[in-house]
């Protein structure tokens, strides 16, 4: 091969080259948007609807409402948000919750009463509504299942508890008190007594 021939194979092989980075690049563009979009994604599809932040209490209050997130993919009901494996964890499920309820009651009166409210009712729907769906499995299912019920239930439970304290004679705090005691007794008769919850 001539010289000019070795320069055409340089250039050729400097065009793929630069070709594969352009489209490596439109890979990485394509996955940080979708992550993106998966952060703004809840864990039922929905999209969540928080405000900007604007200073520290609302970074915190941010990241104590990402904890439903962590701990359902902990219970191995949805992947991972970092990893997108989907395992259990029960140790981290509960940290997860936790972190939650510790940063809630960390940031006290920084937090505004009603972002209080709705993120605190925001546990006890997302835990009491992954447990309806658990308790509506055929029996081989849910007694497989009866550690992340029982385990979502007593969520559901543990910020109804703090709901009662923010606003006790509310109709959503009896409605809401009304369903997780259903719940519990649904969860009760369907373990057989064996799976006995505070």
């Amino acid at each position: 091969r001539g010289p000019s021939s070795a320069l055409g194979g340089a250039d050729e092989a400097r065009e793929r080259r630069d070709r594969g980075a352009r489209l490596r690049d439109a890979d990485a563009a394509e996955a940080d948007a979708a992550q993106a979009e998966a952060e703004a994604v809840g864990p039922e599809g929905g999209e969540t609807d928080m405000p900007p932040v604007r200073n520290i209490y609302d970074y915190l209050t941010a990241v104590a409402s990402e904890m439903t997130i962590w701990a359902i993919s902990a219970l191995g009901l949805v992947p991972n948000p970092l990893t997108r494996i989907v395992a259990t964890n029960l140790d981290e499920a509960l940290f997860a919750v936790d972190a939650a309820e510790r940063l809630l009651e960390l940031l006290g009166e920084k937090l505004d009463p009603d972002d209080a409210v709705g993120l605190t009712q925001n546990y006890i729907v997302q835990f009491a509504s992954i447990a309806a769906q658990l308790l509506q499995q055929p029996p081989q299912v849910r007694l497989q299942e009866i550690q992340k019920i029982r385990f979502c239930i007593d969520t559901a439970d543990r910020f109804l508890d703090k709901l009662r304290e923010l606003e006790a004679d509310s109709p959503q705090t009896t409605e809401l008190t009304r369903a997780v005691g259903e719940l519990k007794l649904r969860f009760l008769q369907t373990s057989g007594g064996g799976g006995i919850i505070g």
